[in-house]
C-alpha cells in the first residue's frame, strides 16, 4: 500500500467519529497493512495504560 492512515484518522476510526464510509476503507486497510494495524494497536495500548493510570490515581486519594 502507498498511503497509511495518519494517527488522527486512527483516532478517529477507534473512537467510531468518522464516517461509514471511511470506517469501511479503515478497516478494509487495517486487514491489508500491518504498518497501520501495528500503529493502532499501539494507540489502543497508549489509552489501557493512561486508563491503568488514572484508575490508581483515584484509588490512591480514596
Amino acid at each position: 500500500m502507498n498511503f497509511h492512515i495518519s494517527i488522527p484518522e486512527l483516532d478517529s476510526y477507534r473512537n467510531c467519529d468518522c464516517s461509514s464510509l471511511k470506517r469501511i476503507y479503515c478497516r478494509l486497510h487495517l486487514l491489508l497493512c500491518k504498518k497501520c494495524e501495528a500503529k493502532l494497536s499501539s494507540l489502543k495500548e497508549s489509552d489501557e495504560f493512561i486508563t491503568s493510570i488514572r484508575k490508581n490515581l483515584k484509588n490512591d486519594e480514596v
